[in-house]
């Protein structure tokens, strides 16, 4: 059998098991390995492109893919065609990207695409902030301009949400001395300067005529962006909120629009369901929000201990934060350190001490704490390796 026969035979093969759903590998459940111990690559969007024969090069949102007869497939959430969103593991080799598995999504679990216009706040590697949103950078992210990525410049993004984050596919920078364009957007009142207002951290300045409402306000935004600074035309005070809740996020799930936001109340606290609409503003200039990060959620209050955010932002990023076991409780509880255990490096059991204030925040009594307990501990950690700890609750994880 010559070459050209069997490439046309494994090609064949290919475009059969996408159709019934089989899987073809040379490789089983093997890993490969990426070349110069590169991470592997892992992203979903829409397929744009596909070859005749389904072996060659695949597009992926903006992204190019090779597809081989070692590329598991798995298309039990439906056939892949143009337009079926997909997640693409792989791995770079030789400069090219090759998939080492592609699973289609189901219809029903299709990201939200969202356009994002706004100003860098803040660059954390992966983890970019503009305009109070989180966008996360892959590699396999294309980004386009004539500036670095930095604070200060201006940035269109283009991606999908999964909960609060927005995958980005696609960002295009500037500088923003160059931005001239119209702006709508809602966020909280900071500060009053005459004519000048602070609105998620942007100054914005409102007609003479308009009077501010108490700081905190939530309030819709109108009119042109010019360099970093704001000229409204149209200022809209937006219902204000019947609740204010200040506490620590004990729960963010990926993909879930919602928190569970521990909060004092008096002498006790209770965990708050806080809710999400996928467009609510969240600001997360001061860090991300992420469990044991100090979080302000500005809403409506529903049945039971349940709030529907209109707005949020986290006002102290998580510093230490360990989940573990308790493995011991001191008799004076204030008094001496307890000791935790969770998970470091490869798997190991690491012993933390940490030191309870009569100002931790905690999800129970303290009294009702005991060994044995999982727990997810928000604090300080202190020159002797001791955790101060700001936050205690029990874990889900």
């Amino acid at each position: 059998m010559n070459v050209h026969v069997r490439l046309m035979l494994s090609a064949l093969l290919l475009a059969l098991s996408l159709l019934v759903g089989q899987v073809v590998t040379r490789h089983g459940q093997q890993e490969v390995l990426a070349e110069k111990n590169l991470p592997p690559v892992e992203f979903n969007g829409p397929v744009t492109h596909l070859p005749p024969n389904m072996l060659g090069s695949w597009t992926v949102g903006n992204t190019s893919v090779e597809v081989t007869t070692k590329t598991q497939v798995d298309i039990q959430a439906g056939p892949i065609v143009i337009g079926r969103w997909v997640r693409v593991r792989g791995h770079w080799e030789n400069d090219r990207l090759y998939a080492d598995h592609v699973v289609s999504i189901p219809n029903t679990s299709v990201p939200t695409t969202v356009d994002i216009h706004g100003i860098v706040q803040k660059v954390m590697g992966q983890i970019w902030i503009v305009s109070g949103h989180q966008i996360q950078v892959s590699p396999t992210t294309v980004i386009e301009g004539s500036v670095s990525p930095h604070a200060g410049v201006v940035a269109s993004v283009e991606g999908y949400r999964e909960g609060n984050l927005v995958r980005a596919q696609r960002i295009t920078l500037k500088d923003a001395s160059d931005e001239e364009r119209d702006v709508e957007f809602l966020g909280r009142l900071e500060k009053v300067m005459g004519r000048t207002w602070i609105v998620n951290g942007l100054e914005v300045e409102v007609p003479s005529q308009k009077k501010a409402p108490p700081i905190g306000s939530l309030v819709g935004i109108q009119g042109h962006l010019s360099g970093t600074r704001v000229f409204a035309n149209h200022v809209a005070v937006n219902v204000a909120p019947n609740v204010t809740l200040d506490g620590w996020l004990t729960n963010a799930q990926e993909g879930e629009n919602a928190w569970d936001v521990l909060v004092r109340n008096g002498n006790m606290s209770r965990v708050v369901r806080v809710q999400f609409e996928s467009d609510t503003p969240i600001d997360e200039r001061n860090g991300l929000a992420r469990p044991g990060a100090r979080v302000e959620v500005l809403g409506q209050a529903e049945k039971g201990d349940i709030v529907r955010a209109s707005f949020a932002r986290v006002l102290e990023p998580r510093h230490a934060y360990v989940t573990g076991t308790v493995v011991y409780i001191p008799n004076d509880r204030f008094a001496y350190p307890w000791t935790v255990v969770t998970r470091g490096k490869a798997e190991q059991a690491v012993e933390v001490r940490i030191r309870i204030r009569p100002t931790t925040v905690a999800d129970q009594p303290l009294e009702h704490f005991r060994v044995g307990d999982r727990v997810a501990i928000s604090g300080l950690q202190q020159g002797d390796g001791i955790i101060d700890v700001l936050m205690i609750s029990h874990s889900k994880r």
